[in-house]
């Protein structure tokens, strides 16, 4: 799990945050192969239901294939609602910018890798967005499960209803 990642949750457990009632997950990186794509969606999504701690309820994903733009819009039992971008054009091949907001009963917290007045992320080498994601972690087949759904709204261009599974 990336640094950004364990302070916000870090905040989420002080209780600093407050209750989340919105986020929004943007990556914008070029992607080298379906692998890369899969494993970036399961970082995200992995962080995302951590934040929320509710159950995933409904999901809506759209897609550009041909710049391999991905939109997830997602609510959770809790009512709370996420976005997930996945901005793969071949504009952003070979450096990345991810941002992170999170609206809560307590305000807005926000990360931006590319802005020097937030979190800085000098550190980060060039080249295309590397997810940290275990594969051997237990929820792995549900998040993969979770990926086939996507790919289902992104075909039948249609709401799918989960039902509140997962955490």
């Amino acid at each position: 799990m990336k640094i950004e990642h364990h302070a916000i949750l870090k905040e989420m457990e002080k209780g600093t945050i407050g209750k989340l009632t919105f986020s929004r997950y943007d990556v914008a990186t070029g992607i080298a192969h379906e692998r890369h794509l899969e494993l970036i969606l399961k970082e995200a999504l992995q962080f995302l239901l951590q934040c929320h701690q509710s159950n995933l309820e409904t999901l809506f994903a759209s897609c550009e294939p041909d710049h391999q733009v991905y939109l997830i819009t997602m609510q959770f039992q809790n009512q709370s609602l996420s976005n997930l971008l996945i901005d793969g054009s071949p504009s952003n091949n070979q450096h990345f910018k991810k941002q992170i907001e999170l609206v809560s009963t307590n305000g807005l917290y926000q990360f931006n890798s590319a802005d020097p007045r937030g979190f800085s992320s000098t550190f980060i080498q060039p080249g295309n967005y590397q997810p940290e994601y275990d594969e051997a972690s237990l929820e792995n087949i549900w998040l993969s499960n979770i990926l086939y759904q996507i790919q289902d709204s992104i075909t039948k261009n249609q709401i799918i209803y989960l039902g509140g599974t997962g955490t």
